[in-house]
């Protein structure tokens, strides 16, 4: 069988590769099956799709992964191939799959859903797809669990939702081979260790755990090792960053990880350079200590605010003393460190952002980024929002990138008051950091390509966008 996967062309400060529908491109390769991957980001997927149904090269199936983010051009990109081949199936997978099949599914050109975690669902799929194709048959939808249809009767059909995997060493690594080798140009790449975050924020949860189950699951040390030995020699890797939701929630994993890293590379002369997510309240001197040593360079972390009240209401978890003493520790233990900030909550106030303000300065990172409140569909802010009249149900087609777009729930600060507030922050921090570092500029480069560069400069100092 013949498989394709798309990946839409969007916008972004810096190019992160596709994880999601790598591992699905690994999953079905494993099963035996042609699995091709064509990037938007990399060059012009409508026109290379034409070609190719032009000369005969049609695919059985054609999978995409879909955000509320990206919801409009997958739609666009379904819509193209419906018009050129519309009897190619189509299957849709991702967040926003998970959370509102039922607009996707609006769309006549696409056949498919995946509720949840996609390599166990969509390995069946595929299987199943095959045997209907062999022996001229329908499919047979009940018998594959984890995704959603549209049935005869035009109404959205579930089947039985598939089990998260729980060995997550069992998954292939991500078939990094297929991707443009733009992704590596710089020796970086992302990758992930677990799935699924054990805390509540009202900005992420539910959906969290719709995609990925209640429970966190971690990939073995050993594996996780692995991977990034396989890519520093493959693909001549060097920086990693891990994209899990919160990468030092468990402390004995870390260590244990943080010592193995240090054995195989650093022990050996193969030095390499980590980042990753994770909170102000699952860090201490001596992880960080580790991590430093096995060589994590930068750690991001979601400190959203200065302003206790706000936190409370996100539901965060943390103390804004917990941010301070966190950066701090950072500082102590010789790595950087990358803060996460939020303004324009539905109840926060001029008082709240200039507590955040404050945070900055006593806090001092090494770098930040400042994003609009945005909710996303269906999770908790967005049920509640809704439920008090400040949103719509059909408000979710606003939802643009989180970065720069929309700002409409606040109800103390206008939108357009959030979006020069956003800048303002981020440009004094930047040129207060440039002034007493003139060597920010070289240590940026080092770590990014000169298009990521005056893309940042754009966002950061100027524009407030990375168009």
């Amino acid at each position: 069988m013949k498989v394709l996967l798309l990946v839409p062309k969007v916008t972004r400060l810096f190019e992160e590769a596709p994880l999601g529908i790598m591992y699905i491109a690994a999953v079905i390769r494993n099963a035996g099956h042609s699995v091709e991957l064509l990037d938007g980001n990399a060059g012009f997927l409508r026109s290379e799709l034409a070609r190719r149904f032009v000369h005969g090269d049609v695919p059985d199936l054609i999978g995409m992964a879909c955000t509320t983010l990206t919801f409009p051009l997958v739609m666009e990109l379904a819509d193209f191939i419906g018009k050129i081949h519309p009897d190619v199936k189509i299957i849709i997978g991702g967040s926003h799959a998970t959370i509102m099949p039922e607009t996707l599914l609006a769309n006549p050109n696409i056949d498919y859903c995946v509720i949840g975690e996609g390599e166990e669902t969509i390995r069946r799929f595929a299987y199943s797809l095959r045997s209907s194709i062999e022996d001229d048959s329908d499919m047979d939808k009940p018998w594959i669990k984890g995704i959603a249809y549209l049935g005869e009767d035009k109404d959205v059909h579930f089947n039985d939702k598939q089990e998260p995997i729980q060995d997550l060493d069992s998954i292939p690594f991500p078939a990094r081979d297929l991707l443009d080798p733009i992704y590596f140009k710089n020796g970086r790449t992302t990758l992930i260790a677990s799935r699924g975050c054990p805390y509540n924020c009202n900005y992420c949860q539910p959906t969290l755990r719709k995609m990925f189950g209640n429970k966190v699951r971690r990939r073995s040390v050993q594996n996780v090792v692995d991977e990034m030995l396989e890519m520093y020699e493959k693909f001549g890797i060097r920086f990693f960053k891990f994209v899990d939701d919160t990468f030092t929630a468990d402390r004995n994993w870390t260590i244990a990880f943080c010592k193995k890293v240090f054995e195989t590379f650093n022990d050996s002369g193969k030095h390499v350079n980590l980042e990753c997510l994770t909170r102000v309240n699952d860090v201490e001197l001596e992880m960080l200590k580790a991590m430093k040593k096995a060589g994590f360079y930068v750690l991001d972390f979601g400190v959203e605010c200065g302003s206790q009240r706000i936190l409370d209401y996100y539901r965060k978890g943390i103390t804004v003393a917990q941010s301070i003493e966190a950066v701090k520790m950072c500082k102590k233990a010789g790595i950087k460190a990358h803060t996460c900030l939020m303004i324009g909550a539905p109840i926060e106030t001029m008082e709240d952002i200039n507590e955040t303000r404050k945070l900055i300065k006593k806090m001092s990172p090494d770098s930040l980024c400042v994003a609009i409140t945005t909710p996303m569909p269906h999770t908790a802010m967005w049920d509640a929002l809704v439920k008090d009249g400040v949103l719509s149900e059909q408000d979710w087609l606003k939802v643009g990138d989180y970065l720069q777009k929309w700002g409409g729930v606040c109800q103390n600060v206008s939108e357009k008051e959030l979006f020069k507030l956003k800048q303002e922050i981020q440009r004094n921090f930047w040129l207060r950091k440039a002034m007493k570092n003139p060597k920010l500029l070289y240590d940026y480069m080092r770590y990014h390509d000169s298009g990521s560069f005056i893309r940042a400069a754009r966002y950061f100092l100027w524009k407030g966008d990375y168009s």
